[in-house]
């Protein structure tokens, strides 16, 4: 029953969709605000009960306006600093009062090793 629910989990791979050639970067924000228009309980708190992952190392970045339209959701992210791709974004997009740092991705040797 979503009207029970704490928190919504949104899944996303978009770093992973732009590498195999699935969505070109540019087009991601896109994607993303069409995904959240359609998201049937988000304005219900704005999205604080929402949890995006952004798995790569440019983080919530992929998602261009996502300071203007997701800025008070949670995100699950390796990345606690700005490391991105995008001359312009100058603030990391991780806050230690709502977002969740989760382990990056290691090579097996890496583990191994």
């Amino acid at each position: 029953e979503p009207e029970l629910a704490d928190f919504f989990f949104v899944p996303g791979y978009s770093i992973c969709m732009f590498e195999g050639g699935f969505i070109k970067l540019h087009d991601l924000d896109g994607v993303y605000r069409d995904l959240v228009s359609k998201l049937p309980y988000f304005e219900r708190s704005r999205g604080r009960d929402h949890i995006f992952t952004f798995g790569s190392g440019m983080s919530a970045n992929v998602f261009r306006s996502w300071r203007e339209v997701i800025p008070e959701s949670i995100f699950l992210t390796p990345e606690t600093w700005l490391f991105n791709d995008f001359p312009d974004r100058t603030e990391p997009c991780f806050d230690t009062w709502k977002d969740i740092a989760i382990p990056g991705y290691l090579h097996r040797h890496e583990i191994l090793s």
